[in-house]
């Protein structure tokens, strides 16, 4: 009787020690779950970090882009108000010569426009030397707004490269890097989500695994003082 008492003493706490055993493969299954999880959470965190930087580059980018071209937008704006200033110097300047005696336009040619040494062996008619001082009116301001022109249209390319700069930025990757931030998001929360799960699986796994060892001591000590 005292034999069988004995087998049935090892028996339970075999059984007993087998139960702690178990518990402790299967906390320390859930343990490296939730290292998994943490390391992959740690991860995820890094890469949005690393797309928010991004981000706020891109965008850091944008307004001084957008600076930019509004300072181009009040070049163009000047310019083209320049040129026509520039045309109605131009109109007004030919009107005005229609105005002046021909005797006085001849002098202006003879000893500004055209001041060059030699003798003077070709006549105009009054017509003609008014005609030429506007030519040489006309060919100096046309000069002018042509510089203008060419300012004008160098400034609208570097202007059209900004906005595509621009256009780039916004419509490509900031989108892009956006949506994979939001992707980030979402695995980072499933990740906290099951990591809250897991804690709370582990705290009652590891109270099961207490009550395990504890009834193990218990139930041992109790048993051998049984079977002496």
């Amino acid at each position: 009787m005292k034999l069988q008492i004995k087998h049935i003493a090892y028996g339970a706490i075999f059984l007993l020690i087998s139960l702690v055993v178990f518990q402790s493969y299967r906390l320390s299954i859930k343990n490296d779950k939730l290292k998994q999880l943490n390391s992959t959470t740690a991860l995820l965190e890094e890469r949005l970090k690393h797309k928010t930087d991004s981000i706020n580059l891109l965008e850091a980018e944008n307004i001084i882009l957008e600076s930019k071209s509004d300072s181009l937008n009040s070049i163009v704006s000047k310019l083209k108000k320049d040129n026509v200033v520039l045309n109605t110097k131009l109109d007004s300047a030919l009107s005005a010569i229609d105005s002046i005696p021909s005797e006085e336009n001849y002098l202006y040619l003879k000893n500004i426009a055209y001041n060059y040494p030699g003798d003077l062996e070709y006549p105009f008619n009054a017509k003609q030397v008014t005609e030429i001082r506007k030519d040489y009116t006309e060919n100096g301001l046309l000069n002018k707004i042509n510089i203008n022109l060419t300012n004008t249209v160098d400034v609208l390319q570097k202007q059209n490269d900004v906005k595509d700069n621009l256009i780039l930025n916004k419509d490509a990757q900031i989108e892009l890097y956006k949506s994979s931030a939001d992707s980030y998001k979402v695995e980072i929360e499933n990740c906290e989500e099951n990591i809250t799960t897991l804690n709370k699986d582990v705290i009652k796994q590891k109270r099961v695994r207490y009550l395990f060892e504890g009834v193990s001591i218990v139930g041992g000590i109790f048993i051998l003082i049984s079977i002496l």
